[in-house]
């Protein structure tokens, strides 16, 4: 064996043995109640036997080929859309996975439903049609690259909507990805089409792959609050705000809102907060946590939302569009603000303007 294999041996082995560890740890009862948990237990599956296959390729064993190539294929696939929804769901506490979204998995259970047909003696040859074994392997190749794209250019939409300050790690990390994937896409359209070129290419993807999905997993773990609480119980250790002050934080903060709305400002965030109401950032962190249950961003985005719906019933803006009304009211998209008020109402901002006039 030579030296290039056993050093993708060591690095793939140590991937599935971190793989594996996340998700037996992932698999625990409690962290499984997150959505954005469940999605990432499907991704380190799918990562860990991706890796598993290639060792096995590597060392020539061919253990039920017409079975775990198309399983390796559709995990291959099935990445993207996985991505995605764990996008989503990390973006949305409210997000639900729905029959509809079975049709993003539609190139993955197709590869699936080729392991049926063979097991009922339908073979379906593929790389027929194809003049050449390299060919088909290209167009297989490429294909991967533009299916994962799309959906990495489809997360890195959410989470630019979002600007979250907490999700910009989130955000370099699908860049990263992306530079990877249009790198080998690039040399695949420049450099060699031949079939040794592939192989390498798809082994160094599946590592990469897997770094990039590890480090995702361990930010999902660390952020999930079973992980986070005992941190936060540390942080507040020294610093318990009394009943008084939390009353009396809540009054000032109430008279800033309904005087000064500084929830209008689109980049408001907690330490402007701290500093307009004279408030310490630490004290404000505690109330918002302890004592309302609630982080920063959806306090802010109430005040938004209430002034929106003033605004909606007011006259004096029916001439304005409701896009022009939320941003002026202090939402940085269109999209973040329907969500958002979809969220709290059930109804869009039309359906809701109609309602009142009934």
């Amino acid at each position: 064996m030579k030296w290039p294999s056993i050093i993708l041996i060591i690095f793939y082995a140590a991937g599935i043995v971190q793989g594996i560890s996340l998700i037996l740890a992932i698999s625990n009862r409690k962290l499984l109640m997150q959505l954005s948990n469940r999605i990432m237990l499907g991704l380190l599956l799918s990562i860990t036997f991706i890796l598993v296959f290639f060792c096995l390729l590597i060392f020539h064993i061919r253990v039920l080929p017409e079975v775990l190539g198309p399983i390796s294929t559709a995990a291959w696939f099935a990445t993207g859309p996985l991505f995605y929804l764990y996008t989503k769901s990390v973006l949305s506490p409210i997000f639900q996975l729905k029959g509809r979204h079975i049709f993003l998995f539609a190139v993955p259970i197709f590869n699936l439903s080729l392991i049926i047909l063979d097991l009922l003696n339908v073979p379906i040859r593929l790389a027929d049609p194809f003049p050449s074994l390299d060919i088909f392997a290209y167009v297989w190749l490429m294909a991967y690259l533009v299916h994962t794209v799309v959906f990495v250019l489809l997360n890195l939409r959410l989470l630019q909507l979002e600007n979250h300050a907490k999700l910009k790690g989130l955000f370099f990390l699908f860049i990263c990805f992306l530079a990877t994937l249009l790198i080998a896409f690039i040399s695949l359209l420049f450099i060699s089409r031949n079939a040794p070129f592939f192989s390498a290419i798809e082994k160094v993807l599946a590592l990469i792959f897997a770094f990039f999905v590890l480090l995702i997993a361990l930010r999902s773990m660390s952020t999930s609050p079973q992980f986070s609480k005992p941190r936060s119980r540390r942080k507040y250790y020294n610093s318990i705000l009394s009943e008084g002050r939390m009353k009396e934080i809540e009054h000032l903060l109430s008279s800033l809102m309904a005087t000064h709305k500084p929830y209008l400002d689109k980049n408001l965030s907690l330490n402007s907060l701290s500093q307009i109401s004279s408030i310490k950032e630490n004290e404000l962190s505690q109330f918002f946590n302890q004592y309302l249950k609630l982080g920063f961003y959806e306090y802010i985005r109430e005040y938004r939302l209430a002034e929106v719906e003033l605004r909606l019933q007011n006259p004096n803006f029916k001439n304005l569009k409701i896009a022009s009304i939320a941003e002026d009211a202090g939402f940085k998209s269109r999209a973040l603000f329907y969500k958002a008020f979809k969220k709290k109402h059930g109804l869009t901002p039309t359906e809701f303007l109609k309602q009142k006039e009934i």
